[in-house]
């Protein structure tokens, strides 16, 4: 894999190379058993979750320069059928299947459903070592933009009359303007007025990010350690469901791909991680914050098939190079 996006031309949020890969997937879920089994002092650190999602947002956005998507833009129509698929068609066929199969887990499916390409999206391109990175990061840029307006909108429209619950649709919306916002605002504006900071985190991105990513993991997952030892069935039915909308997110991304340019296997990987690899932390903190920690289970255990497909996908995929048009 290629050098990381500390080159100028280099749109990742991580570095590449099968070391540091290999480093921040261990960290990771070194992280969630270390959570699990001290959640005492992960409990201390949980109300603090949206610093450090904070915190890795803005270690990797400072490395996002605008002029690195303006080529991407020349592909009007894919990141279109993308950005639709993802913040519309997604959760509306999310809240659809969970609605008539399993309706209580339908607020937090739609909500996680929802949400836009993640921060790790890059990072999973990397991994898997193919696909364009321009487009992702691009897709990133753009559902970030647009998701404070698409998922409250949505919401809305699907539970404004259930009694089970109370939608503060501009209480979310605030907090994802701000939760996106304010790191891409701080990153940018580093890298405008202080060169020399914005230097030193893009030098040390990816031992800033494993630092973040362990911290998120050991908090979110202090929080459910009682449920591992006295309430399997929680961390069963979250388990379960969060590694089945990853199938169903991978078979969209797939059949989108396809629709936009069928022969190309770049622009299958693109769809297949624009879906899967999602904010899935910022709706953990979304879904505990207004609605309970049961509701934002489903989003924290998707911390598992999300790493586990990481494997999986770059087993499958590696072998076709990554094919990011220069």
């Amino acid at each position: 894999m290629r050098d990381g996006l500390n080159d100028s031309n280099d749109l990742s949020p991580m570095r590449r190379g099968g070391i540091g890969s290999m480093v921040v997937l261990l960290s990771a879920m070194l992280s969630i058993v270390v959570g699990i089994i001290f959640p005492t002092t992960g409990m201390s650190l949980e109300p603090y979750i949206l610093v450090w999602l904070g915190g890795l947002l803005y270690v990797n956005l400072i490395n996002l320069h605008p002029k690195h998507l303006v080529s991407t833009f020349r592909k009007p129509k894919t990141l279109m059928v993308f950005t639709i698929g993802k913040l519309i068609l997604l959760p509306c066929i999310v809240y659809v299947i969970t609605s008539l199969v399993y309706p209580k887990l339908a607020l937090s499916a739609t909500l996680l459903s929802g949400i836009s390409t993640g921060l790790g999206a890059p990072f999973a391109i990397n991994f898997i070592g193919a696909g364009e990175i321009s487009t992702i990061a691009a897709l990133v840029t753009i559902t970030s933009l647009v998701v404070p307006v698409t998922l409250p909108f949505i919401l809305y429209v699907f539970f404004e009359d259930t009694e089970e619950f109370v939608i503060p649709i501009y209480d979310i919306g605030f907090l994802l303007v701000t939760a996106l916002f304010i790191p891409l605002s701080l990153g940018w504006s580093t890298r405008r007025y202080v060169p020399r900071v914005s230097k030193f985190v893009a030098g040390n991105s990816l031992f800033l990010s494993v630092i973040f990513i362990m911290l998120i993991n050991f908090s979110m997952f202090a929080r459910f350690s009682q449920y591992f030892f006295v309430d399997q069935s929680l961390v069963l039915i979250s388990l379960i469901s969060a590694s089945l909308l990853f199938v169903i997110y991978l078979l969209v991304g797939y059949l989108l791909a396809l629709s936009v340019k069928g022969q190309l296997m770049a622009t299958r990987i693109n769809g297949i991680v624009a879906m899967t690899y999602i904010n899935n932390i910022l709706v953990f903190v979304v879904a505990e914050r207004f609605f309970g920690i049961e509701t934002a289970a489903l989003a924290g255990f998707y911390n598992i098939p999300y790493y586990v497909g990481l494997l999986v996908l770059r087993v499958k995929y590696s072998r076709y190079g990554n094919q990011d048009p220069k």
